[in-house]
């Protein structure tokens, strides 16, 4: 909400930043600078009168490449802006690689679905209490809410917990209901000897895919890194 109040703020102020920082990188307090630096607060009817030009003015893949340049740890708000200047003022150009704020949203945008990809297909489930089904993560980008709407459409009928380690948010789904809460831990107690059937699954299915005379690390590790492996039951010792 407060990069589209920026975007109206500097409209109407014909003015152009040489740098763009959020509250938290700051350390939570603005200072002054020989260049000056202004807060921008967050306006939720400005910010809507924005994000309905923009929705009327830019294509569906452009929009598609600003909306997911917010999963990033640090958006870069700077390209963020370039491209929407571009976008009022010339719409066309929104589909040029070469233009430098299109290519680097693209780059973004296509790091961030590499990882979505992967979870999707490296994400391990293991039973909790009351039937809930449990998975913990630590992402790069903060895909938590895309990758729960993933798996809430492929698996509607169970209750499900995806766990954000690296942010402390968890992504909770049961009959239809999603929420999404922060501040999240969970206790690492685990009966070893006592697997659930979700986890004996994926046990049975590696050892019946797996060919001990073609094993291959190098190949392995290249196609499944070593920053998913901690989460996934096949690799539990």
């Amino acid at each position: 909400m407060s990069f589209l109040t920026l975007i109206d703020h500097l409209y109407r102020h014909a003015l152009m930043p040489e740098a763009i920082h959020t509250f938290k990188e700051k350390g939570g307090k603005m200072e002054g600078s020989l260049w000056g630096e202004q807060e921008i607060i967050g306006e939720e009817e400005v910010a809507q009168k924005v994000w309905k030009a923009i929705l009327a003015r830019f294509d569906s893949k452009s929009i598609s490449l600003l909306k997911d340049a917010f999963l990033a740890p640090s958006p870069p708000f700077l390209e963020m802006l370039s491209f929407v200047i571009l976008g009022f003022k010339e719409p066309k150009f929104l589909q040029n690689s070469k233009i430098p704020c299109v290519r680097d949203l693209e780059r973004l945008h296509r790091a961030i679905h590499r990882e979505i990809h992967r979870y999707i297909g490296f994400l391990r489930f293991k039973e909790k209490e009351a039937g809930w089904l449990y998975a913990a993560f630590a992402p790069q980008y903060l895909i938590l809410e895309p990758l729960g709407d993933h798996f809430a459409q492929r698996m509607g009928q169970e209750s499900f917990i995806l766990h954000d380690e690296a942010r402390g948010s968890a992504f909770f789904y049961s009959q239809g209901r999603r929420t999404i809460k922060t501040g999240v831990s969970v206790a690492k107690k685990e009966n070893r000897e006592k697997k659930g059937a979700w986890e004996e699954r994926w046990r049975l299915f590696l050892e019946s895919a797996t060919i001990p005379e073609r094993r291959n690390e190098n190949l392995q590790r290249s196609l499944l890194p070593l920053s998913y492996r901690r989460f996934m039951t096949e690799f539990e010792s």
